[in-house]
C-alpha cells in the first residue's frame, strides 16, 4: 500500500530536471500499468487470504519482499555500518510496519479488495492535505473542498453501502470480538480500521523519513525493514502453524500467486512510484497514480467473479460486491484526490477601491463577511460558537437547540427501539423545528457581522428577514392543521394514544423550557439609543419564540386530547384541539409578519412618523435654510432608523452648521443614521448652464452627507 512500502519526496532532487513531454508520457503510461498490477495484487491477495491466516500470509510476503529488496539493493554490504542505536531504531521502525501491514490486511478481508483500495491506498501528500486543511486551514479553497468530498466519500461507505452480510469468519481473535460484540456489519467495522490504518501510514512514513536521513536514504531502509517485519512475524506465524487448523493454504503451493503478490505491493509499486516522484512532480504522481488505481480498482469490482483456484469458486466471488454506495464513494474519492492535489495559487484577490496620488491602482484586501477564503474547519467551529456565546439572544437560541436535538435523538432511539412509527415521526417534526432554531440562530450571528465594502450598512436585516421567514412557515403550518382539522372533524378517525401521552409530556417540558428562555423575545425592548422610545423590536427572536410557543401549545392539545379520548373515547377532541391551536397560531403569528413585512419594506417607522412633521417645522427655523425637500425616512432594522434630506441653503449660509443642526435635530427622534444634502441657488445655476451646454439630461449636485 501508499505507506507500506511508502512514498517519499525526500528522494526527489530539489531541483527537478525538466523532461521531454514524451519522456513524461513514458513515466506516466509506466505508473498507471504499476497501479493495474497493483490492485490486481490486493484483488488476489484477499483471494487468498481467504484459505491461509492473516499473520501468516503477511509474514510470508514480507520475507519474500524483503528478500527481494535485499538482494536489489544490498543495504549489508553497501554504505557504512549500521551502530547499535541505529538497529535499535530500524527494528522499532519495522515493528510498528508490521503491525500496520497485519491492520491493513485484516482491514481487506472485512470490506473487500475495492473498498479498501478506495480507503487506504492514498498518498502521503493527501493524508497530510486532509489533516492541515481540517485542522490549521492550510490550503485554498479546492483542498477545502477536497476535505469535505473525503469525508462524504467515508461516510457514504459506512451509511449507503448496503454489504450488510458478515461474510468473514476471521482468526484474528481481537477482530472477531470486536465484531460480534458491535454487531456491525463486517465492512463497516473494516472502513473505521482502514481510516485508523490511514492515520497510522502518515505517522509511520513520516517516522520513516526521519530515520532514512541517520542510515543512508529510503531504499536502504526499506529493504531492511521489509526483511525484519518478516522476522518479527516469524514467531507467531509458526505458532499458529502448529496449532491452528489448515484451512487449504500451503507455502509451496501457494509460492507463485504470494510471490506475485509481494512482488507486486512492496517491490515493484516502490521503484516505480520513486522514479515517478523523481521525474514528475509529487502532486502530480499523486493525481495519476490514485485515480488510476481507483478506476483499475472498479473495473476489477466489475470484472473480478472468479478466484485464482478451484477450491474458493463460490466463496468469495460474491463477497463485498459492487454496491451503489461503492460507486458514489469511488467518485468522491477521485473528485477529492483531484482538490487536495491541485497547486495552490499564490496571491489574494482583492476589489480596486481607487488610484493613489502617483496614479497607481489601490486594492482592498480586508475580510468581508462573505468572503471564500479557506479556514480551517475547526477554527471556523471554534470562532462560530464563540460568537455565538458572545451574544445573549444568539446563546439562548443555541442552549435550547441543544436541548432540542437531545430529546430528538431520544425520539429517534427509543421509537427504532420499540417499532414505534409515531415516536419516529414526532422525532423529525422536532427534528424540523430545530431548521427553524438554526435559521434564527445564523441570523442573530450574521447580524453582528461588521459592515463591508459590498454591504456597508452591515447585516442587521437578517433578522427580519428570518423572523418574515419563520412567520411564513408558521403560517403555511397553521393552515395545513387547520384544513386536516377540519377533514378530520367531519369524520374523526381513530386515534392510537400508546406512548402518546409520554413523548407529549416529555416534549410540553422541553417547550416550557423555550418559553422561560424566550419570554420577552416576544415584547417590544428597549434599543439601545435612550431616544428610541422603547420600540425596539426583534423580529428574529419573536419568530423563534413563536416556533416555541407552537410546539408548546401542540404538545398541551395532545395532551388534552389523549386524556379525553382514553377516558371518555371523544376522538373529536383531537380536530377540535387542532382547529383551536392552529387559529391561535395564525392570530400570533400576524403581527410578526406585519412589522418584518414593513421592515423589509422600508416603511417610515410609526413611532418617528407623527413626530417628523415637527422636526421639519424645527429644521426651517435653522438660520439659512431656504427650502426643504426629498424627505425619505425608513428603518432599516430593529434597532436602526435612517433618513436624507434635501436642504436648499441662502448664499451666506454655513453648510457645515446647517449638517450639524439638522442631523441634531433627527438624532434626538432616533435616526441613527441621517444624511444631509445642501444645494445653493448660484452653484445649481452655474452646474444647469453646463449641463444645458453638455447636452446633459441629468441634474449634477454637490453632496455633503454625515
Amino acid at each position: 500500500m501508499k505507506g507500506i512500502p511508502g512514498h517519499y519526496g525526500g528522494d526527489a532532487t530539489s531541483s527537478r530536471a525538466i523532461y521531454p513531454s514524451s519522456k513524461q508520457s513514458w513515466y506516466i503510461t509506466l505508473l498507471v500499468s504499476c497501479k493495474a498490477l497493483n490492485c490486481v495484487a490486493i484483488f488476489l491477495a484477499y483471494d487468498l487470504m481467504q484459505k491461509s491466516n492473516i499473520v501468516s500470509f503477511v509474514c510470508f510476503l514480507k520475507l519474500i519482499s524483503g528478500t527481494i529488496l535485499l538482494y536489489i539493493q544490498k543495504p549489508l554490504t553497501l554504505g557504512q555500518g549500521l551502530t547499535r542505536n541505529q538497529w535499535i531504531s530500524v527494528v522499532q521502525y519495522s515493528i510498528v510496519r508490521a503491525l500496520h501491514s497485519v491492520m491493513w490486511f485484516y482491514g481487506i478481508t472485512l470490506c473487500g479488495p475495492f473498498r479498501s483500495i478506495l480507503v487506504s491506498q492514498h498518498y502521503d501528500i493527501v493524508i497530510i492535505a486532509v489533516l492541515s486543511s481540517a485542522f490549521s486551514g492550510v490550503g485554498g479553497p479546492a483542498r477545502t473542498r477536497g476535505v469535505f468530498m473525503f469525508l462524504a466519500a467515508i461516510v457514504a461507505l459506512l451509511f449507503l453501502d448496503h454489504d450488510e452480510e458478515q461474510l468473514y469468519s476471521g482468526d484474528g481473535r481481537l477482530f472477531s470480538n470486536i465484531v460480534s460484540w458491535l454487531g456491525l456489519a463486517d465492512h463497516k467495522l473494516g472502513v473505521l480500521l482502514l481510516v485508523l490504518v490511514l492515520l497510522l501510514q502518515a505517522g509511520v512514513n513520516i517516522l520513516g523519513k526521519r530515520l532514512s536521513q541517520t542510515i543512508g536514504g529510503i531504499k536502504r531502509l526499506n529493504s531492511l525493514s521489509s526483511l525484519l517485519e518478516g522476522v518479527v512475524l516469524l514467531p507467531e506465524t509458526l505458532f499458529l502453524l502448529l496449532t491452528q487448523e489448515n484451512k487449504g493454504f500451503s507455502f509451496l503451493g501457494d509460492i507463485l500467486p504470494l510471490s506475485a503478490v509481494a512482488i507486486f505491493i512492496y517491490v515493484i509499486n516502490f521503484y516505480v512510484d520513486a522514479a515517478c516522484i523523481q521525474r514528475l512532480e509529487l502532486p502530480r504522481v499523486a493525481r495519476i497514480g490514485s485515480v488510476s488505481l481507483f478506476l483499475w480498482a472498479l473495473l476489477a469490482a466489475l470484472l473480478w467473479g472468479w478466484p485464482y483456484s478451484e477450491e474458493l469458486v463460490g466463496k468469495v466471488t460474491r463477497d463485498h460486491t459492487l454496491s451503489g454506495g461503492g460507486l458514489l464513494s469511488c467518485i468522491l474519492f477521485i473528485l477529492a484526490t483531484l482538490g487536495l492535489t491541485s497547486s495552490s495559487k499564490l496571491g489574494a484577490k482583492g476589489s480596486l477601491v481607487g488610484y493613489s496620488s502617483s496614479g497607481l491602482p489601490l486594492y482592498n484586501f480586508t475580510n468581508s463577511a462573505l468572503h471564500h477564503t479557506s479556514r480551517s474547519i475547526l477554527r471556523l467551529a471554534t470562532g462560530m460558537l464563540k460568537q455565538v456565546l458572545m451574544d445573549n439572544n444568539s446563546r439562548r437560541i443555541f442552549y435550547f437547540l441543544c436541548l432540542n436535538l437531545s430529546f430528538t435523538m431520544v425520539e429517534f432511539m427509543y421509537g427504532v427501539w420499540t417499532n414505534s412509527l409515531g415516536l419516529i415521526s414526532d422525532g423529525f417534526h422536532m427534528l424540523f423545528d430545530c431548521s427553524a432554531l438554526v435559521m434564527g440562530l445564523l441570523a442573530s450571528v450574521m447580524a453582528r457581522w461588521k459592515p463591508s465594502k459590498t454591504f456597508s450598512y452591515g447585516y442587521s436585516r437578517v433578522e427580519d428577514l428570518s423572523g418574515f421567514i419563520n412567520g411564513l412557515f408558521l403560517l403555511v403550518i397553521s393552515l395545513f392543521v387547520f384544513s386536516e382539522a377540519i377533514t378530520r372533524l367531519i369524520d374523526p378517525p381513530h386515534v392510537n394514544t400508546h406512548r402518546l401521552l409520554i413523548v407529549s409530556v416529555g416534549g410540553l417540558i422541553v417547550n416550557l423550557l423555550g418559553i422561560i428562555a424566550f419570554r420577552h423575545s416576544h415584547t417590544h425592548g428597549s434599543d439601545n439609543h435612550h431616544n428610541s422610545h422603547g420600540h425596539s423590536h426583534n423580529a428574529n427572536m419573536q419568530g423563534v419564540f413563536l416556533h416555541v410557543m407552537a410546539d408548546t401549545l401542540g404538545s398541551v392539545g395532545v395532551i388534552f386530547s389523549s386524556i379525553l379520548i382514553d377516558q371518555f373515547g371523544w376522538y373529536v377532541a383531537d380536530p377540535v384541539c387542532s382547529i383551536f391551536i392552529a387559529v391561535l397560531i395564525f392570530l400570533s403569528v400576524l403581527p410578526l409578519l406585519k412589522h418584518s413585512a414593513l421592515v423589509l419594506l422600508l416603511r417610515t417607522p410609526r413611532h418617528i412618523e407623527e413626530h417628523i412633521p415637527q422636526a421639519l417645522n424645527q429644521v426651517f427655523a435653522v438660520e439659512g435654510i431656504v427650502s426643504v425637500g426629498q424627505p425619505h425616512f425608513w428603518q432599516h432594522s430593529s434597532k436602526m432608523c435612517i433618513g436624507s434630506l434635501h436642504i436648499q441653503a441662502s448664499p451666506t449660509a454655513s453648510e457645515q452648521n446647517i449638517i450639524q443642526q439638522v442631523n441634531s435635530i433627527f438624532k434626538q427622534l432616533g435616526f441613527y443614521h441621517f444624511i444631509v444634502q445642501v444645494e445653493k441657488q448660484e452653484f445649481l445655476t452655474h452646474m444647469s448652464g453646463l449641463s444645458s451646454r453638455s447636452g446633459l439630461t441629468e441634474k449634477l449636485m454637490l453632496v455633503k452627507a454625515v
